[in-house]
C-alpha cells in the first residue's frame, strides 16, 4: 500500500512539473542546464569595464545579483565587474543619475550542481569626488552588499539578503534597511537616521547622531563610542549603549521577558525610568535581552 501511494505521489509531481515547464515556456522561457546557478550555454568570462558619467546630485540604483560600492574617489566615475549579461543599463538627465541591472530572462533548472567555491565576486563601484555636496540616494540591492564610504549622502539605502556597511558619511536625513543582513555604520554624522534589521545586528560604532530610530526585530543593537541626542531603540535581543558624554540623558529602558536593565553597573530588572530633563533622552526596549548603558567623557 506504501509503495502504491508513493507512486501515485511521485507520478503526480512529476505532471505537476511538466505542466510548469510547458506553462513556463508558452510564457517565453527558455529551457537550460545550470551550473552553480549559472547557464552552462552562457559565457562565464568577467567583464571589466567603466562607464563614462558626470557629475550628479540624484542617484538611483536598482541592482540584483551585484555588490554596489558608492565610494570617494578622483573623479565621478562608474565601474564595474561582471558576467557580460549584467553590465549596468545608465542614464543621466541632467544631474540625475540611473543605474540598474539588466533584468533576467525566465530560465528553467532542470539540475542544480553547486561550484560556486571560486566564482569572482561582481559590483558597480560609482566614486564622487571628494567634498561633494550631499547626494540624494534611492539605493536597492536585492541580494548582495551595500557598501558607502566617504561619500555624504541623503535618502534611502535597502538591501533584501545581505549587509550594508556606511563608514565616514555625514547625513542629515537617511533611511537603511536590510531584511536579512547587518548593518554595521562607523565614523559618521548623522542628523535624522533611521536603521531597520529583520534578522540581524545594528552596530553603531564612533558617530555622532541627533536623532536615532533603531529596530532590529530578530537580533541586536549596539552603539559602541557614540554621541547621542535623542534614540528610540527597538531589538528582540540585546540593546548595548556606550555614549561619549555626561550621564544628563532621560531613560527609559525595559526589557519585556524582565532580564537585567544595567545602568553605569547598577542593575535593575526589567525595567529602568529617569528624568533628567536636559532634553537629550533614550528610549530602549529588548523583548527577550538585556540592556546596558554606559557613558565616557572622552
Amino acid at each position: 500500500m506504501k509503495k502504491k501511494v508513493l507512486l501515485i505521489t511521485t507520478c503526480a509531481l512529476i505532471v505537476v512539473g511538466a505542466v510548469a515547464v510547458k506553462i513556463s515556456i508558452g510564457m517565453g522561457a527558455i529551457p537550460v542546464v545550470k551550473i552553480g546557478g549559472e547557464s552552462v550555454e552562457e559565457s562565464q568570462n568577467m567583464v571589466r569595464g567603466n562607464i563614462d558619467i558626470s557629475e550628479f546630485d540624484t542617484l538611483t540604483i536598482d541592482a540584483s545579483t551585484v555588490d554596489v560600492r558608492i565610494l570617494e574617489g578622483d573623479a565621478y566615475k562608474l565601474e564595474y565587474n561582471v558576467k557580460e549579461k549584467y553590465v549596468p543599463e545608465v542614464s543621466q538627465d541632467g544631474k540625475n543619475l540611473t543605474v540598474k541591472q539588466p533584468s533576467l530572462k525566465a530560465e528553467i533548472t532542470f539540475f542544480n550542481m553547486d561550484l560556486t567555491a571560486c566564482k569572482e565576486e561582481s559590483s558597480y563601484t560609482i566614486t564622487v569626488p571628494k567634498d561633494t555636496a550631499p547626494i540624494n540616494v534611492d539605493v536597492k540591492a536585492s541580494t548582495d552588499d551595500v557598501v558607502i564610504d566617504g561619500v555624504d549622502v541623503n535618502g534611502k539605502v535597502v538591501s533584501d539578503t545581505d549587509s550594508i556597511t556606511l563608514s565616514n558619511v555625514s547625513s542629515s536625513d537617511l533611511y537603511v534597511k536590510s531584511s536579512t543582513g547587518k548593518i554595521k555604520l562607523d565614523y559618521s554624522e548623522f542628523d535624522k537616521l533611521e536603521l531597520e534589521s529583520s534578522t540581524d545586528d545594528i552596530i553603531v560604532e564612533n558617530c555622532t547622531i541627533n536623532d536615532l530610530a533603531a529596530d532590529s526585530s530578530s537580533d541586536k543593537i549596539t552603539l559602541n563610542n557614540v554621541k547621542l541626542n535623542t534614540a528610540n531603540l527597538k531589538a528582540l535581543d540585546d540593546i548595548v549603549i556606550d555614549i561619549v558624554g555626561q550621564n544628563d540623558y532621560s531613560l527609559d529602558l525595559t526589557s519585556s521577558t524582565g532580564e537585567d536593565i544595567i545602568v553605569e553597573g547598577n542593575t535593575a530588572e526589567g525595567s529602568f525610568k529617569s528624568d533628567n530633563g536636559s532634553g537629550k533622552s533614550i528610549t530602549a526596549k529588548s523583548s527577550t535581552g538585556e540592556i546596558k548603558v554606559s557613558f565616557a567623557n572622552k
